[in-house]
């Protein structure tokens, strides 16, 4: 007999149900975000089953190749917020950003990051090489690729690059997550910052340096993972400049890659960064 399903699941696998309608417009977005919210508040704001609620939710978005066309149908009932003089631009879209990110769920953030992250590509949608912004045709253009990509249906308009996001990996990508999980994600907690609540730009940097000073710390694998992840920073955190653990589970769903061994939880704030002790060297 299979395992009994938690509530957490259970809500979180009726929500998805509930993003698949809207993804083949049978359903209301607002009403799904309504129906988060009062998951949300049964569950108790900030409380572990509300937190775990909400990243299931996002990772079943992720696993089932939704993320991209909900994210796209959240920018169109979204449209008027963020656009200036009826166009999405990328001071609009910061605005809209910076206004509202504080108050998002895990999984509207997930939409915002991956609208973020997709810009440059949504505004070249109708006008290739030529986009100055996103507009609404540029955004339902984008929705039947994402569709065409998700189900697997022929279309002349699918775009190549969309679809081997969701199904290929770089080496370099593969590379990075068979470091980041091996060792139950030892690696993945030696770059955590603690005190910003994930990974930062400084602390990849201090632990190269530390490495450089006091050998063994990174192994001869995890030290180009480092770097790359350092110069891949944009691209893994969606823009942030703090790459979380739901980021690290997201940006290994999208190419395929595992990502057991990777703590959805995000590490405990202190007010001590042991990653920073790292350079006392140089005092």
């Amino acid at each position: 007999m299979p395992p009994k399903q938690t509530a957490v699941e259970t809500e979180a696998k009726s929500t998805l149900d509930m993003f698949s309608k809207v993804a083949d417009g049978q359903g209301n977005l607002t009403q799904v975000f309504r129906e988060i919210e009062k998951d949300r508040q049964a569950f108790g704001i900030g409380s572990a089953q509300e937190k775990a609620y909400t990243e299931s939710v996002h990772w079943k978005l992720v696993k089932s190749n939704l993320l991209p066309e909900i994210s796209l149908k959240y920018a169109s009932a979204n449209y008027d917020n963020l656009s200036k003089d009826g166009y999405i631009t990328g001071e609009s879209f910061q605005r809209f950003r910076v206004a509202t990110y504080k108050d998002m769920n895990s999984v509207e953030k997930a939409m915002n990051h991956f609208l973020m992250k997709n810009y440059d590509d949504l505004k070249n949608q109708t006008t290739p090489g030529y986009g100055t912004c996103v507009s609404m045709d540029d955004i339902n253009q984008a929705m039947e690729k994402a569709k065409a990509a998700r189900t697997g249906q022929s279309s002349d308009t699918a775009s190549d690059g969309q679809q081997s996001q969701v199904t290929k990996s770089s080496p370099k990508v593969h590379e990075m997550f068979a470091a980041l999980t091996a060792n139950d994600g030892d690696l993945t907690n030696k770059l955590m910052d603690a005190s910003a609540g994930g990974i930062t730009r400084e602390s990849l940097k201090h632990a190269l340096d530390f490495d450089g000073h006091y050998t063994k710390f990174l192994n001869k694998t995890e030290v180009p993972v480092v770097r790359n992840m350092l110069d891949g920073f944009d691209d893994i955190s969606g823009g942030d400049e703090l790459i979380t653990p739901l980021d690290l589970k997201y940006f290994g769903g999208k190419y395929g890659e595992r990502t057991t061994g990777i703590s959805r939880q995000a590490p405990i704030r202190t007010s001590q960064d042991p990653i920073k002790s790292f350079g006392n060297w140089e005092k």
